[in-house]
């Protein structure tokens, strides 16, 4: 198969009626790029994550490509905990979280409008200036089903150069998903991490069994 060419690939489609961005889109509709409409539990929690993230993986000095970065709130806590990170590119299919995230000035940073889901190409044309090291999904997959998560997780893998770090919400927690939630399986996805590199870490201990983080790398 040739290379694939970007100039060559249809217009990204960041489309209304897809099922997994209407939820955050009628959020936006509602109330505007605030927090709410990242449909988090609270600030609190989506802190919680991001400590585990940076506790399993060192961005320093990394080029980072954020897969539903919303508001850019990832790169903002990178740069209060001066985690130092080399470039960093948030990508989201919400225009108005990514207008947000734009305005906060946060260095060595820039936002593209792409639906990394639909768009099969979408992380090789996000990434034209460069292949990022590490790919990170933090709560964007939370409205997608297992299978389909997985499937964009391995094409993020395929296109990083170090790592890929995302998270997802357990169904050992013993509660049903509230609203658009997705829960999958902890061991389900280890197993499939597994399969394709050794090198996985996995936690499981920090929200007390809703939340898992993995992080899968190419190398030492």
């Amino acid at each position: 198969m040739p290379p694939h060419d970007p100039k060559q690939r249809p217009a990204n489609p960041c489309t209304r009626t897809a099922s997994y961005l209407q939820p955050y889109r009628a959020a936006v509709d509602r109330i505007g790029p605030r927090f709410e409409a990242l449909l988090w539990t609270s600030p609190e929690t989506q802190l919680v994550r991001f400590r585990a993230i940076t506790q399993m993986f060192d961005f320093r000095d990394h080029a980072i490509l954020d897969a539903g970065c919303g508001r850019g709130d990832l790169a903002r806590w990178l740069c209060r905990e001066q985690v130092n990170y080399r470039r960093y590119l948030g990508v989201d299919a919400v225009p108005e979280m990514l207008q947000f995230a734009r305005e906060q000035g946060l260095p060595n940073s820039e936002f593209q409008l792409l639906d990394f889901v639909a768009d099969e190409h979408a992380f090789c044309a996000a990434a034209e200036g460069g292949a990022p090291d590490v790919v990170v999904f933090s709560g964007s997959l939370n409205t997608l089903p297992q299978e389909m998560a997985l499937a964009v997780v391995d094409r993020a893998w395929a296109a990083c150069r170090v790592a890929v770090v995302f998270n997802f919400l357990s169904i050992f927690d013993g509660e049903d998903g509230e609203g658009p939630a997705r829960k999958f399986s902890p061991v389900d996805v280890v197993r499939w991490a597994l399969e394709r590199t050794v090198l996985v870490a996995f936690r499981h201990d920090y929200l007390e069994g809703r939340d898992g983080t993995v992080v899968m790398r190419k190398s030492v």
